[in-house]
């Protein structure tokens, strides 16, 4: 879509997270599990697609804040509406409303 090829947006979105707090309390309930993880990318970390030298990326919301700022600016003042596909999975069902939160 236009909105995502804005770099500074994605990136907006990407430091906007808690991933771990999410992993922790949204996928694993809080079970004490070590079977999530957060991970770089979209890939599975066994495909030739993934690199796993890559640093996880921090969760800052002053950072985000200022690459939405700069994204506005790209969009002529007003950030894009965003749709967001998922499945109708259980867990995912728990994340989206907290991803949407942070966004």
């Amino acid at each position: 879509s236009r909105a995502m090829a804005s770099g500074p947006l994605r990136r907006a979105l990407l430091h906007a997270l808690p991933r771990e707090q999410l992993l922790q309390q949204q996928v694993l309930e809080n079970t004490g599990s070590t079977w999530g993880r957060v991970v770089t990318g979209p890939f599975a970390t066994t495909t030739y697609a993934y690199d796993a030298r890559l640093a996880q990326p921090e969760y800052s919301l002053s950072l985000a804040a200022s690459l939405a700022a700069t994204a506005k600016k790209e969009f002529g003042g007003a950030l894009p509406a965003l749709k967001l596909r998922a499945p109708g999975d259980a867990v995912v069902a728990r994340v989206v409303p907290e991803l949407q939160r942070h966004w």
